[in-house]
């Protein structure tokens, strides 16, 4: 008899082939009985998109408790699903299960999801990335803030940057200030604010000057932020 822990092995080989049922309101099927019967019959042809998630999610809850042997097969399976998979919102979930194992073997997969088509799938990565640390990971979150077309990722990635006290960091964020949306800038200072223990608020220009080498006067914080650091 298969085992719990070796049954998402089997789902996640299936999720390479599978069809399932998805769309801009498959989170809001759950509640409607037809959609459920649905499922229900989906599941005879294979695992649904529904299915499918929680079978890697399981696998993420059990990663650490895994051989290298079992490890080795499931990274292999989720780099495929990273690459080939037609759903970004699979792919995405593939690439937050392999931040659950602490294996180098992860990183072709994490290199596809981080250049994948799918601005949702890249901000996955970005967090995977953050998550993992290294200098690839600061290297490819540096790439993302400074040369991805989509705003929410490049936030996504700046946001990240955040863990990294190197100046690689301070120097990709320093060129998310310069970016003409307010959004972005505002979390290159808060990242900055991380990484370099260094508070110039929310003066971009401030922190224009300290990214270049400068040494301007750091902020002091007014009444009313002393007054919310209190309570």
């Amino acid at each position: 008899m298969t085992s719990r822990c070796h049954l998402p092995l089997l789902i996640v080989t299936c999720c390479l082939t599978a069809g399932c049922v998805d769309g801009p309101f498959s989170q809001l099927a759950e509640w409607n009985p037809w959609y459920t019967q649905q499922w229900q019959k989906d599941e005879e042809r294979g695992p649904t998109y529904h299915r499918r998630c929680e079978e890697l999610q399981l696998l993420q809850s059990q990663a650490t408790q895994l051989s290298p042997k079992e490890q080795a097969q499931y990274i292999d399976q989720l780099t495929r699903l990273v690459r080939d998979d037609s759903n970004p919102a699979i792919r995405a979930e593939a690439t937050r299960t392999l931040s659950m194992f602490t294996n180098p073997a992860i990183l072709p997969g994490m290199r596809m999801a981080t250049t994948d088509s799918d601005p949702f799938v890249r901000i996955a990565a970005c967090r995977v990335w953050g998550k993992i640390g290294g200098a690839e990971a600061l290297q490819s979150l540096a790439d993302r803030v400074t040369k991805d077309e989509v705003l929410d990722v490049r936030i996504r990635a700046a946001t990240e940057l955040g863990n990294f006290q190197d100046p690689a960091a301070v120097e990709a964020l320093g060129t998310a200030l310069n970016d003409h949306d307010p959004a972005l800038q505002y979390q290159a200072m808060q990242s900055l604010k991380s990484c370099t223990g260094r508070d110039y608020g929310n003066n971009v220009a401030s922190w224009r000057e300290f990214v270049a080498g400068r040494t301007p006067p750091e902020s002091t914080p007014s009444l009313a932020e002393r007054m919310r650091a209190y309570f």
